[in-house]
């Protein structure tokens, strides 16, 4: 929280003392995003899964008006997929595939620079961003024998869960925004915070990665 705390202080402090213009504006789209297990074991294979972000988003045009300065508040959805097959799958069971899902408030913070074009503006930039998990949940179907076996799991969130509550890390993105208010974009996010909160499992480390593809109307 501390973080957040720092976050929200560093822009309103801009926004008091250098922001020319600010634009609020709604933004969503399409998420690919898959975990950083470290290397996978003979019969393992480690799937991205595509689900979405929506969100809301305030830009500080900063005086020369070629930085600016773009928070977003998102909703986003995470995880990843798995199939298990022998060598790695236990004795007599056929085929093991599965998902987890992550589902996150997020605050990216990026920095952009822009460039001016006919019909609008070309960004680009980055910068940090900090993921509170509302809910992590799983899915799993093991194939024994030929009958399939489907099981849900709810994981707990916290000191005493499975899963972390804060993920840290950073963005990078590049989009247009038209004149007309439309923008679209695409981002990358690096997870730097092993999300696992117990030892034990499996794989031992788990980090958040995603490639996303948005659009938005800026009012």
């Amino acid at each position: 929280m501390k973080y957040l705390a720092l976050i929200t202080f560093l822009i309103f402090s801009i926004q008091i003392s250098t922001a020319q213009k600010i634009n609020w504006g709604i933004q969503a789209g399409l998420n690919r995003s898959f975990i950083d297990g470290g290397p996978l074991p003979t019969g393992v294979e480690g799937i991205p899964r595509y689900s979405f972000h929506v969100g809301i988003f305030k830009e500080f045009e900063l005086k020369n008006k070629q930085w600016s300065i773009m928070p977003s508040l998102l909703y986003s959805v995470k995880g990843y997929r798995v199939s298990v097959v022998p060598p790695s799958a236990p004795p007599g069971v056929n085929s093991i595939t599965g998902s987890q899902i992550y589902n996150y408030l997020e605050l990216p913070v990026n920095l952009l620079y822009n460039f001016k074009i006919k019909p609008g503006k070309i960004f680009v930039g980055g910068g940090p961003y900090i993921g509170y998990l509302l809910a992590a949940n799983g899915k799993r179907t093991v194939n024994a024998g030929g009958t399939d076996t489907y099981t849900e799991t709810k994981f707990d969130i916290g000191d005493n869960g499975t899963f972390k509550r804060y993920d840290l890390g950073v963005n990078f993105v590049t989009g247009i925004q038209l004149k007309n208010g439309w923008l679209f974009n695409v981002a990358a996010y690096n997870g730097f915070t092993d999300i696992l909160a117990t030892t034990g499992n499996f794989p031992p480390i788990t980090k958040n990665m995603a490639l996303t593809l948005s659009a938005g109307y800026c009012f």
